[in-house]
């Protein structure tokens, strides 16, 4: 990703997630208590997956993940090799 921010997918999903909870709570005496984390994981899956990727959600050229050169890997230092650069890549 190119921004520290949190995925679209991923705010989706963890709404998502806020809402099947609150609809398990209420809806508490009707459901089996076995339901809740089934249904929880269900509809977050679900909309995480339908909710489309924001453009801001790019993979970095490079891989380097923003992290410094000294543990990149970059500008001649071996680090972690982490990005096809660096020892043993």
């Amino acid at each position: 990703m190119s921004t520290g921010l949190p995925a679209q997918k991923v705010m989706g999903s963890t709404i998502g997630a806020a809402v099947a909870s609150l609809i398990v709570s209420v809806f508490q005496d009707v459901l089996p208590a076995s339901t809740e984390i089934p249904l929880v994981t269900i509809v977050t899956f679900l909309v995480g997956y339908f909710i489309p990727a924001s453009p801001n959600d790019t993979l970095v050229p490079g891989g380097s993940i923003g992290l410094p050169p000294s543990v990149a890997g970059g500008a001649g230092q071996p680090g972690l090799g982490i990005g096809g650069q660096g020892a043993g890549n």
